[in-house]
């Protein structure tokens, strides 16, 4: 804590220790009384007797009264809370806290420096005694108009002060300082002429430089001065001295000595860094000796440490000790503890000889080299905890910093900060200003925010003025070649990863090229077992083992690499696996997204579509426990986006593999059109462009997906063309399953394109060839499609029947999406025939399911449905609820087309209430995202909300 209140020296308030700040006498007088009895209340008697001896005025209370305000203010200009001085009956208490007040620390200090000479701890009294003394600025209460009272406490502080300062002189003495003292000596003498302990210290500095004569001159300088100022002869102590000159004491005779050195081993503050303002305060706060900074290569941990290190090195007056223990380059072999231990001894000025061999013993020395010194240690790029132990001090006056790649959490009480990548603005600060705005971005982007590689493209843009940022992003955007080019003189991103690596065992290695193999966001501990082949159990140990090395994080059960570190793990696996097993792990993957996605599927949809043998394994039956409803969900929720990614990576692994992008189609199909359009037409594509000729279902299945994809985008002439590519080609195979989906899939776009006879012919072939099959489940979803046409054209009790029909050809209890979307049909189509009660029943199981399954599309459909029936049978709050839950749920998912439904809804309910101004503002920003998005639900749901409800139009 800084000191706020100084008297050694000219009275001074607040931080800079401004002496000017108090510019009336007896205000400082009050506040130095105050201050030498802090938090105890000093009477009104005390401070007149002081302020004014035995001639105090009439008004002196009140005097004082106008002192204590203005010491307040004095306190306020110096930002100190002026409530410190507090008024009590009969006086005035000023609080203050522990190193706010310069005469406790010092004494504290000097204490502490004397009691360290008594014991033989020289350099430590050095150190603290120099501490002391440095509290003072003049002498004691220098500007104060004191009385006698003061006058006797302003004396004895400045005795203190010259008795030790004549204990620092022997504490230098004995610490090996030499003839470095005879001019503050003199100095010291001269203003204390009959100090005779600085006289002998005199004669003994002079006597070991080896000037007898002059040392025996100061003798007979003390006893003049003695003589003339006291009437004395020099007392027993000063004989002592000059006898044992007389007669050449070895004693007195400069020896070879333990000199304790003070280390300045610190590199220049010079590293550049950016950012990181929350973590140096947050490592400057800590109360910890032992601090760990841990974070994966490049990340700048030892830039970090440096900064930090600079920063309290000034709490550490006793030196500073740095060494890199060689955990994090590859082409150095990292330091065994006795040979850390025997640099630092040898820095703290213990003679080689002295020093032993044992590392035990060399840890035990450098524990009592240590002791009772304010130093503080970094060690840098530490391996382990193992490497680290030994280098620590054994007691609390010692501050030790570390740095390393992964967390220390066995040194006991050590505070652990992890390092990560910096965030956008920063990473944006360390390219500098040569990249323009979008260049940098992307740059930052390529580097993936990791320092080094930041540090390293800013100097490879400084290196080359004819460079622009574009320039080296354009270098960079190949990730075959973006390592090579992130180097630089002695910086690389390749050799900074390569020493983690080198580290791990045979398993975790393989598993760290395992998961640079897969291009994933991320890999699930499942995931990663399908790749090595092994257990869920075996992955999960491998997995352990990198985190622990900071090469992967690991969130919510899944790994992630940083895209560098990706690029470094495929590298190794291109260098150290050979090509078939690279295959075969990627075969076992897909196997595992494929098989996986079909059993889970099967729960939520309720659907089983055939999977190509090919792509059948353990890796899809086994790994994944997938026996409820919610691990269907959650499931597919987590690993989704890795199934969808990896399948460009189709055409790298075996030739059975080429199949997978259909095949994962096919599993998903109705579910993936509805969560992702996008990524259906990205696979359809890839599914055509690896086809071979012998492959007997994938060219299908992706002209099917495809053509659905485009008719939910609106894009039906294309749609059209897609969807007959796939009848013909299930149609030259005879291929009934084929020729069914495809006939389902016209339906849908006749039905979208206002062909509702064409529509219900397609679905009924559809139908037909299901039963034919036997696919019950099928059936009834085209019985639901087949309802909605039925109700397109009014014929509600035929689609009512029909729909009936479809939930008694399954288990109509099963809460599958089919379930759901029967449910809400069923709810439409009964509110259009009056039937609002068991609507709004209809209406609530099917929002039970969309619930379950966490299909928020729907759930905001069904909320707008039942928000619509609730106003037509005149319950405006129940549907403004509704209404408001629906357009909450479309913006939570982003979904603009619902979330312009939602927006009517909230309109028409407004304008039911009378709002008009609400409605009207409602309306049109409902009509705006129409305009921009389009419209995002079913047509049979689209139709009914956009029906004339009581008092409302038709939208646009």
């Amino acid at each position: 804590m800084s000191i706020l209140f100084r008297l050694l020296g000219p009275v001074a308030l607040g931080r800079s220790g401004n002496p000017g700040a108090i510019t009336v006498p007896k205000v400082r007088c009050m506040l130095a009384v105050l201050l030498l009895d802090a938090d105890r209340v000093v009477s009104l008697e005390r401070l007149t007797d002081e302020l004014w001896g035995d001639q105090p005025p009439r008004s002196a209370v009140a005097n004082l009264r106008s002192y204590a305000l203005a010491l307040r203010r004095a306190l306020a200009a110096a930002g100190i809370d002026p409530d410190r001085l507090a008024t009590t009956p009969g006086g005035y208490r000023l609080h203050l806290a522990p190193g706010e007040y310069d005469v406790p620390v010092w004494e504290k200090l000097a204490a502490e420096g004397t009691a360290a000479l008594a014991e033989g701890r020289a350099q430590d009294a050095v150190s603290r005694l120099g501490r002391a003394l440095a509290c003072w600025t003049g002498p004691a209460l220098a500007d104060v108009p004191v009385g006698p009272a003061l006058a006797a406490r302003a004396t004895a502080l400045d005795e203190l002060r010259t008795a030790h300062t004549e204990h620092l002189f022997e504490a230098r003495l004995l610490s090996g300082e030499g003839i470095a003292l005879v001019t503050p000596l003199r100095e010291h003498i001269a203003a204390h002429p009959t100090r005779e302990p600085a006289y002998g210290q005199l004669m003994r500095v002079l006597y070991a430089a080896g000037d007898a004569a002059a040392a025996l001159d100061v003798y007979q300088q003390a006893r003049q001065a003695l003589a003339d100022g006291l009437g004395l002869e020099p007392g027993d102590g000063l004989r002592e001295v000059q006898a044992a000159i007389l007669r050449r004491d070895p004693a007195l005779a400069p020896g070879r000595g333990l000199v304790e050195a003070r280390p300045r081993q610190l590199p220049p503050d010079a590293t550049v860094l950016v950012g990181r303002e929350r973590e140096l305060a947050e490592l400057s706060s800590a109360t910890a000796r032992v601090r760990n900074i841990h974070g994966p290569g490049g990340v700048g941990k030892s830039a970090l440490a440096i900064r930090l290190a600079h920063a309290l090195a000034d709490e550490h007056p006793d030196g500073q000790l740095y060494l890199d223990l060689q955990g994090s380059n590859p082409r150095l072999t990292p330091l065994e503890p006795g040979d850390v231990l025997h640099r630092f001894l040898r820095a703290l000025g213990t003679p080689e000889g002295d020093i032993p061999a044992d590392p035990a013993e060399a840890a035990g020395l450098f524990r009592t080299r240590l002791a009772g010194r304010r130093m503080l240690v970094l060690l840098d790029n530490a391996v382990d905890a193992a490497q680290v132990r030994p280098l620590l001090p054994g007691t609390a006056d010692c501050l030790v910093l570390v740095t390393s790649r992964r967390a220390l959490t066995s040194l006991d009480s050590a505070a652990l900060l992890p390092l990560d990548v910096l965030d956008e603005d920063d990473a944006l600060r360390l390219l500098g200003s040569r990249a323009d705005a979008q260049a940098a971005h992307r740059l930052a982007a390529l580097c993936g925010r990791l320092p080094l590689a930041l540090r390293i493209a800013a100097a490879r843009l400084d290196a080359r003025p004819d460079w622009s940022a574009a320039d080296l992003v354009g270098r960079l955007v190949d990730e075959r070649s973006r390592l090579d080019e992130l180097h630089t003189d002695d910086m690389a991103v390749r050799s900074c990863f390569q020493a983690s690596y080198r580290a791990l065992n045979e398993a975790a290695a393989r598993a760290f090229r395992m998961a640079g193999l897969a291009r994933a966001p991320h890999l699930s501990v499942t995931a990663m077992a399908a790749l090595l082949g092994r257990s869920r159990g075996y992955a999960a140990s491998a997995l352990d083992r990198l985190v622990e090395a900071r090469l992967v994080d690991m969130s919510g059960g899944r790994v992630q690499l940083h895209d560098l570190l990706r690029l470094y793990a495929a590298e190794c696996a291109l260098h150290d696996d050979p090509p078939q097993e690279r295959a075969e792990a990627l075969h076992r993957l897909f196997v595992y997204y494929v098989g996986t996605a079909y059993r889970a599927l099967q729960l939520v949809v309720g659907v089983r579509r055939p999977i190509d043998a090919a792509l059948q394994g353990l890796e899809g039956t086994d790994l994944a426990p997938v026996e409820t409803l919610a691990e269907a969900s959650s499931w597919l929720d987590a690993e989704l986006p890795a199934a969808l990614a990896v399948a460009a990576q189709a055409g790298e692994a075996t030739p059975v593999d080429r199949r997978y992008p259909a095949q994962l189609l096919r599993a998903m199909s109705n579910y993936l059109l509805r969560r992702a359009p996008d990524e259906v037409e990205r696979l359809a594509a890839l599914a055509l462009r690896l086809h071979a000729p012998e492959d007997p279902h994938s060219a299908g299945i992706a002209y099917n997906m495809r053509g659905q994809s485009y008719y939910y985008r609106g894009r039906y002439a294309e749609s059209r063309e897609s969807l007959e590519q796939a009848a013909a080609f299930w149609r030259a195979r005879d291929d009934l399953d084929g020729i069914a989906m495809v006939a389902n899939s016209l339906g849908i776009l006749a039905s979208r394109t206002g062909e509702l006879d064409e529509a219900l012919r397609q679905f009924q072939d559809s139908h037909d060839a299901l039963a034919r099959l036997g696919a019950t489940m099928l059936q009834a979803l085209v019985l639901v499609n087949i309802g909605e046409v039925l109700a397109a054209q009014d014929r509600l009790d035929e689609a009512i029947t029909a729909v009936h029909r479809s939930l008694e050809l399954v288990r109509s209890d099963r809460r599958t999406s089919h379930t759901m979307m029967a449910l809400g049909l069923l709810a439409v189509l009964q509110a259009k025939a009056g039937g609002f009660r068991r609507a709004l029943g209809y209406c609530r199981r099917s929002l039970a399911i969309a619930d379950a399954h966490g299909d928020m599309a729907y759930f905001v459909d069904m909320a707008l449905v039942r928000s619509e029936i609730l106003l037509r049978v005149r319950r405006p709050d129940l549907a403004r609820t509704d209404a408001q839950s629906a357009l909450r749920r479309a913006r939570d998912v982003d979904d603009h087309g619902r979330q312009g439904a939602a927006l009517w809804q909230v309109a028409k309910v407004a304008q039911a209430d009378g709002d008009r101004a609400t409605a009207a503002r409602c309306r049109a920003e409902a009509t705006r995202l129409f305009a921009t998005y389009g419209r995002s639900q079913e047509k049979v749901v689209e139709t009914f909300l956009t029906g004339d409800g009581p008092a409302f139009p038709h939208p646009p």
